[in-house]
């Protein structure tokens, strides 16, 4: 029987991504993901270690920030240790094979702090009309007009109904 191992994910950043390198030279990024549940009016919130390879790891640590709001998609996988005392431990991490920012550029610059309270109110934006003029943009080309007429297709009359196959003779 098959089986499916699937994570999918929106949360905050709870720290900047930390990168590191294999004795590879393999590019790895780890950060904490903070999901967040509403249950009998309380915020009931939910860690996940989250860990990034290669390209995705560099552009995860490029711009994202404490507090970037992300959707990630991954799978489980569970490492077995055991520590100094001789206990065993067990952790959870998530794999990432896709990531989408979700907050705007201006929530992931360095040095912005976020509340996880959302995105802060924007600053205000000029009127349309005080704005600088746009170019227009490049006119349609003329290869392709944009009214362009329906095809002619002739028709050709059907002199009789012999002509036609019959219903038994379909293959369905």
């Amino acid at each position: 029987m098959a089986s499916v191992n699937k994570v999918i994910l929106i949360g905050h950043l709870g720290r900047d991504p930390e990168m590191r390198s294999t004795q590879t030279g393999k590019k790895i990024t780890t950060f904490s993901l903070a999901t967040t549940e509403r249950w009998n009016n309380e915020d009931h919130v939910e860690w996940h270690k989250i860990v990034l390879w290669e390209r995705l790891a560099e552009i995860a640590k490029e711009y994202l920030r404490k507090g970037s709001q992300v959707y990630i998609e991954g799978r489980l996988q569970t490492r077995n240790w055991e520590d100094q005392n001789g206990i065993k431990r067990q952790f959870t991490d998530v794999i990432a094979n896709s990531l989408v920012m979700l907050s705007s550029r201006r929530d992931s610059q360095p040095g912005y702090q976020s509340n996880y309270g959302g995105s802060p109110p924007r600053e205000p934006r000029e009127p349309r009309e005080l704005r600088e003029p746009r170019e227009d943009p490049a006119p349609p080309s003329a290869a392709a007009p944009l009214n362009k007429p329906a095809p002619v297709v002739e028709e050709y009359p059907i002199e009789d109904d012999t002509s036609l196959p019959a219903d038994s003779d379909l293959p369905f």
